[in-house]
């Protein structure tokens, strides 16, 4: 570009001098240069430096304005850069006599920057130029646009179909999911328009936009199941509509998530089918189980009643023949009292695993029910055989369903009596806490082998050293149900030839178990309630 030369050269004090430029030689020039958050420099028309302020020579790397006055701004840049500015940028800034832009500068170190220039055209033909140094803000923007390039990738990664539409209802952004669920082809430069006039000449769209009005309007999420035919099949959508601000402080935005359901909707049809089935199921057990134990009742008191006859009439035989045959009285004696315990434990069972959720324990004196239960077991034992201690207030009371307590009582006496030894007692010991009580049955038996211990709780199961002790391998089940229901724990330790310890806590107050959160189903806001305007 040709201009006139300035042949003024800057004076030491770094001012330029008169003659052909501005009139600089007053301070004020100096200070309002000096004092600018901007690097300023002025050159001639042959491109060399008439003045620079101190901002802009640090800018560059360099300590004195000698360094750079009476040299070509070309030192500031890459060739390739001085090119550009010379081909593209001059001509631009003759024809307007302003330009401003970003370049590529180069420090004296050969480091480089990211600049911000504005240069202004003077009648002479020198330029004024105003840089600043934005490699920050540069470097801030690139990885902004990375996030944003990443983020973008991410959704069109999701299999979920998403949306985000102004309240305009033009839609700014569609995935690749939703562009394929709807067959289409939808690209960047047709979004914003293009899927709207897509969608409008779908019916079962209609309401969608009724929809986005509603969640703009109350600034609320929306949820629901959006049945509907498409690609020649019936199809249930999960469509949740979220509201966005972006760069406003009210709802600008609002995106869309759609899934395409349909199959999980029928399972959970089927599945809610099969608990309907395995409920009824759950109530015909009940009654079986609880009208066979009945009917076995009934023959086994007529059997036990023949067999006391039969114990009194055995007194009238002679000597062997007496001894005989109530050994053999006896041996029938035993099996209907494990028969008839066996009938008993599985009708408590089954009462306990068909409570009611509305079954509530009630408050009762636990020092009482102790000394009741082994009041009874004492009655036909010999003296210190079992143990009660009490380490609760006399007048303690825990919340508890009576009957299901009293077998969990009997069931560790009755265990720890049949397999320990008849001169070892068994100790049963009850203690309070600040939160609940506390029951330890401990005998000093045969114990539990290792092997067995995992198995413990298992209906039917026995461990393996019981011999001909008599029982039916459902009492420590009942007692693990019993714990389970009052929101108990029960630990136990055992070794062969020591004896076994059962310890169980339970709180004072009976919590009921929470119902456990369900899955979201949709259906919260039914499709065909929404308005088909705005509300």
């Amino acid at each position: 570009m040709k201009t006139e030369t300035m042949a003024a050269r800057e004076d030491a004090a770094g001012a330029p001098a008169a003659g052909g430029g501005p009139t600089c030689e007053s301070g004020m020039f100096r200070l309002a240069a000096e004092r600018a958050n901007e690097g300023v420099g002025i050159t001639d028309a042959a491109g060399n430096y008439l003045f620079l302020n101190q901002e802009h020579v640090e800018m560059f790397g360099y300590r004195q304005r000698d360094e750079l006055l009476g040299k070509s701004w070309r030192v500031l840049y890459d060739e390739e850069i001085a090119a550009q500015i010379e081909t593209t940028v001059f001509p631009l800034l003759a024809a307007s006599g302003q330009w401003r832009g970003r370049l590529k500068a180069r420090r004296k170190d050969g480091s480089h920057f990211q600049e911000s220039l504005s240069l202004s055209l003077l009648p002479g033909g020198g330029i004024v130029c105003n840089c600043q140094d934005i490699s920050d803000q540069v470097a801030i923007g690139e990885r902004l646009r990375q996030s944003e390039t990443m983020f973008r990738v991410f959704l069109h990664t999701l299999p979920t179909a998403v949306t985000i539409r102004n309240l305009r209802g033009d839609y700014e952004f569609v995935n690749h999911a939703t562009a394929s669920f709807l067959g289409i082809e939808v690209d960047e430069a047709g979004v914003k328009r293009g899927m709207e006039l897509w969608l409008s000449d779908k019916e079962v769209f209609e309401c969608w936009a009724a929809a986005d009005r509603r969640v703009a309007a109350r600034d609320k999420e929306v949820r629901f199941d959006f049945p509907m035919r498409w690609g020649g099949r019936d199809r249930v959508l999960d469509v949740q509509k979220l509201p966005l601000r972006i760069n406003a402080a009210d709802v600008t935005h609002v995106c869309t998530l759609v899934n395409d359901v349909t199959e999980r909707r029928r399972l959970e049809r089927e599945e809610e089918e099969a608990a309907r089935k395995r409920d009824g199921y759950h109530v015909m057990q009940r009654e079986f189980i609880s009208m066979v134990s009945h009917e076995f009742r009934t023959p086994l008191t007529t059997i036990q009643g023949a067999q006391y006859l039969l114990t009194k009439r055995a007194e009238e035989l002679p000597g062997a023949e007496k001894a005989n045959f109530l050994r053999l009285l006896d041996l029938q004696d035993r099996a209907l009292g494990t028969l008839k315990e066996l009938v008993d434990q599985v009708l408590l069972l089954n009462r306990i695993d068909h409570m009611s959720t509305e079954t509530v324990p009630q408050p009762l004196r636990i020092a009482d029910l102790a000394r009741r239960i082994a009041g009874n077991f004492q009655s036909s034992l010999a003296p210190d055989r079992l143990v009660l201690g009490l380490e609760l207030p006399e007048n303690y009371t825990a919340a508890v369903d009576e009957a299901q307590m009293r077998a969990v009582f009997e069931n560790l006496i009755s265990n720890g009596l049949k397999y320990s030894p008849d001169h070892q007692p068994v100790e049963m010991t009850l203690g309070a806490t600040e939160s609940g009580w506390w029951l330890r049955v401990k005998d000093r038996g045969r114990g539990i082998p290792k092997e067995d211990q995992a198995k413990l709780f298992r209906p039917f199961h026995r461990a393996k050293n019981v011999g001909q002790v008599p029982g039916t391998g459902l009492g420590l089940m009942i007692v693990r149900r019993v714990v389970d229901f009052h929101r108990g724990t029960l630990e136990f330790a055992s070794e062969v030839g020591a004896g076994t310890t059962f310890t169980l806590k339970f709180p004072r107050e009976f919590v009921a178990e929470p119902v456990p959160a369900t899955e979201h189903r949709g259906g919260a806001l039914p499709f065909s309630k929404i308005p088909p305007s705005a509300p």
